[in-house]
């Protein structure tokens, strides 16, 4: 063996001898432990940065999880809030609907009225026409009027045991007489509605230079004998001359929405003012003991 090689091989024992020592503590070799710490520091520093993102990476599946979780029940109670709110505006859209069909049978005196809900539309095959829920066996009869808070909807065009059937006035075969409110008009026609399923409604039969003008509100005239007067059909729209010029006609925008009815009131009695105001006459006749006529 030469020597350099054996030099080399006392360099490594030693080397190896001073390691030992270092590692049980019997040596300090400052230089050992910088290289050492030289060494580990960049590994160590990557472990530790792994295990913390590691760490991160747990911590944030957990906190998803958790969100998802609290996502749920959130959208659980967003549900049933707007459920709730649903049905509170459905009670109130009610309330508001009874209470409004209540104001008018207080104030129509001159009425009997029966209260009844729409439980289908266009029934068979006829348009224009709704089922209410109430029918012969309440006393109800053909050709009776029927209102809501707006106005005038239509006459009761056949009954059943507990239901009836209504034809609306937007149909071209129901047919009502119609006056001007404006006093200083007060032209009379003949109310019904236009073909081709319109809601705009017609009012025919006036006189060429008949006082009719849009805007004008036009209500039953009662004159027809079958529906009380007052009732509140529409507003003119627009006014011209038929198709032969002889005769004035007027386009009328109905006062009820008509795809919105839910409840009805059956007019099954009433007395025009025209009735009441006779009727005082004939009672003060009898009391003064002079004839009725």
């Amino acid at each position: 063996m030469s020597k350099k090689s054996v030099l080399a091989v006392i360099a490594v024992a030693i080397a190896f001898l001073l390691l030992a020592l270092a590692v049980q503590g019997r040596a300090r070799l400052p230089w050992l432990d910088r290289a050492i710490v030289a060494i580990a520091a960049p590994v160590n520093e990557k472990l530790v940065a792994i295990s913390n993102n590691a760490d991160s990476v747990r911590n944030f599946f957990a906190a998803l999880t958790t969100m998802q979780e609290e996502n749920k029940k959130l959208k659980a109670e967003v549900e049933t809030l707007r459920y709730a709110n649903i049905q509170m505006a459905e009670i109130w859209a009610e309330n508001q609907r009874l209470s409004n069909l209540l104001q008018y049978k207080n104030d129509a005196k001159n009425q009997k009225l029966q209260t009844a809900k729409v439980i289908g539309k266009n029934i068979g095959d006829i348009k224009d026409t709704v089922l209410i829920n109430i029918g012969s066996n309440a006393g109800i009869r053909d050709n009776m009027a029927v209102v809501n808070a707006s106005g005038f909807v239509g006459i009761v065009d056949e009954t059943y045991p507990d239901a009836s059937r209504v034809l609306l006035i937007t149909s071209p075969r129901c047919k009502a007489g119609g006056i001007v409110l404006r006093a200083n008009s007060r032209v009379v026609g003949v109310v019904n509605g236009m073909a081709g399923g319109d809601t705009i409604l017609q009012m025919s039969n006036m006189a060429r230079d008949a006082d009719i003008v849009e805007g004008d509100i036009i209500l039953t005239s009662g004159f027809g004998g079958n529906h009380p007067s007052g009732l509140v059909i529409g507003t003119v729209s627009e006014v011209s001359l038929n198709v032969g010029g002889l005769l004035k006609q007027a386009k009328i925008v109905p006062a009820v929405d008509y795809g919105r009815l839910e409840e009805v009131m059956v007019v099954t009695d009433y007395q025009n003012p025209s009735d009441l105001i006779k009727s005082d006459k004939d009672t003060n006749k009898q009391q003064s003991g002079g004839p009725v006529k």
